[in-house]
């Protein structure tokens, strides 16, 4: 029983940490907004009005653009290493796919390309595995 009120002392704790932060992003938006409205009045007594919504009108609509840039490169560097961690996967699946068609075991290469197989699974795991260590000692 002891171990259940701990756990819920510590849902509490992340529940009281996550209303906090809210609250903090709550008041830092109003904060900014604030700050906003001042930066347009300014700009608006300077150049007018109506230039002062055009000026900040532009800054929001490139600020958007380099974001929509941005977003766009990250997509494409993610798909790009979505395709390279699975395309090792995709050709020992399709090298054992192969090696147990009907087809490649009707030969008198039968047991020589099982074993090829075997050897290559074997070495992929090997290799995984030695790649998850060095990664996780670094």
């Amino acid at each position: 029983m002891r171990i259940i009120a701990n756990l819920k002392s510590a849902a509490g704790a992340f529940v009281q940490s996550y209303e906090a932060a809210g609250l903090m992003g709550l008041f830092f938006g109003i904060g900014i907004a604030f700050a906003l409205a001042a930066a347009v009045i300014w700009v608006a007594q300077i150049f007018g009005a109506i230039i002062a919504s055009l000026i900040f009108a532009a800054i929001f609509c490139i600020a958007g653009l380099i974001m929509m840039l941005i977003s766009g490169s990250k997509e494409k560097e993610a798909e790009t290493r979505l395709k390279s961690a699975t395309q090792g996967p995709v050709n020992a699946a399709r090298a054992v796919s192969s090696a147990f068609s009907p087809s490649a075991q009707a030969g008198s290469g039968a047991v020589l390309s099982s074993a090829l197989v075997f050897v290559l699974l074997a070495t992929a795991l090997y290799l995984g595995t030695s790649k998850t260590s060095a990664h996780s000692e670094a």
